[in-house]
């Protein structure tokens, strides 16, 4: 009598244990989960807040803070943003008529919108330079940056070094024909540099898909080394100096049969 009493408090006893076992195991799933999600939340917002301190960095007026050289001029720098898709100015930095409502009800803008654009205009003094780009350094990357202002080869590499870009317009001022080894690690895809050295072709990187090349002295012993770029569909050779010749163009285009190559002959 007692044996079965006592297999029966057994029966009841392993069910009760295996229930408890896995309560235990969801109970430590969900708050995995729950930290996962928190840290996820948590790095987005820590982006968020860097992207708009940098936006207010590059955007405030000079009325604005006691710092009178602190900032770039109101006229030298114009940023974008992902949300509102389109440029803003300085003026126009406090957007919150252009958020989507649901994000002003919400008040989750620095959870979604993000520095997409920085263009740098013409006539920007170097000292407004560093700065501007002390602040970009801060994003690590961006997805456009369009320099207007001349850079010597060794600007354009303290300034855009340790970057990722992905749509660059840069000018190299005349005559600076150097290497830009910046450029390999840039992960840039559109490239537009205006006075691109010849020295620099070593340091296109296999990432690029679109380049122009304006004002460059590019030689016929030089436009074989555009062959190893595999990725590139478009490569724009209209604007350079007349040192590559029509036979050495079509002889690339023969080699690059997946990149559509733009030149038309100099008028003599």
């Amino acid at each position: 009598m007692n044996e079965t009493s006592s297999a029966g408090t057994q029966t009841k006893e392993k069910p009760k244990r295996w229930r408890l076992r896995w309560s235990m195991r969801a109970f430590f799933i969900a708050i995995t989960l729950l930290c996962l999600v928190f840290g996820l939340v948590g790095q987005r917002l820590y982006v968020g807040l860097v992207h708009a301190d940098v936006g207010e960095q590059l955007t405030l007026q000079a009325e604005k803070t006691p710092i009178r050289y602190g900032f770039p001029s109101p006229d030298k720098v114009i940023i974008g943003w992902t949300i509102p898709h389109q440029p803003v100015g300085r003026i126009h930095f406090t957007n919150d008529n252009t958020l989507p409502t649901w994000m002003k009800w919400t008040n989750s803008d620095i959870l979604f919108r993000r520095l997409d654009r920085v263009a740098i205009l013409v006539g920007i003094p170097n000292d407004e330079l560093e700065i501007t780009f002390q602040q970009v350094h801060r994003l690590e990357r961006i997805r456009r940056m369009t320099i207007q202002s001349f850079l010597t080869a060794e600007q354009a590499q303290r300034y855009l070094s340790r970057l990722k870009i992905r749509d660059l317009y840069l000018r190299i001022e005349r005559g600076e024909n150097k290497p830009l080894p910046f450029l390999r690690d840039l992960g840039v895809e559109v490239l537009e540099i205006h006075n691109f050295p010849e020295a620099a072709v070593d340091d296109l990187p296999l990432s690029l898909k679109q380049l122009d090349i304006g004002g460059a002295d590019i030689s016929d012993r030089s436009l074989s080394k555009f062959v190893r770029l595999k990725t590139l569909e478009t490569l724009d050779l209209r604007h350079v100096h007349p040192a590559a010749s029509e036979k050495g163009i079509e002889e690339l285009r023969r080699q690059m049969p997946w990149c559509e190559i733009l030149w038309k002959p100099r008028p003599s």
